[in-house]
């Protein structure tokens, strides 16, 4: 895994949705489902946005009080977690960043945690769909109370 790599959830093998600061991921193949909390969840919304390595990095560092070396370094183990579990590839087509954006003023900075990946298989028999359902790569899910 490079820095300048873009990375992207596999669509046809993924289900995913961050709600409440958690990222929940469920590996459509054999049912088993994947959780990150809070700056997880964070790297794994912007996953989504196919951002590069050095992107998520710097997104990351705007909006929590940590070192750059200790936040590249978790990004990467993370990423290439990602990528031997089979939920992210990585592509060569993103969103164009060169602008860069500003994060919240140093003062109001969250707490780092290292992201982790948890892994569970307790409901991978409910969850599994063998062979994995054509065209379940816009999988809409709904938020309760989303009317």
């Amino acid at each position: 895994m490079e820095r300048n790599q873009r990375l992207s959830p596999i669509e046809t093998q993924v289900a995913a949705k961050v709600i409440d600061g958690e990222a929940i991921i469920i590996r459509l193949s054999d049912g088993f489902y994947f959780s990150m909390s809070h700056v997880g969840a964070l790297v794994w919304s912007l996953i989504e946005q196919r951002m590069t390595v050095n992107e998520i990095v710097s997104e990351v560092l705007g909006r929590y009080d940590a070192s750059e070396a200790q936040v590249l370094s978790d990004v990467m183990d993370l990423a290439n977690e990602l990528l031997r579990k089979e939920l992210v590839q990585t592509v060569t087509n993103g969103p164009d960043l060169s602008k860069g954006k500003e994060g919240p003023p140093a003062e109001t900075k969250e707490v780092y945690e290292s992201p982790r990946l948890q892994q569970y298989q307790d409901m991978a028999d409910l969850l599994a769909l063998d062979p994995p359902a054509p065209g379940l790569t816009n999988v809409a899910w709904n938020d309760p109370g989303e009317e």
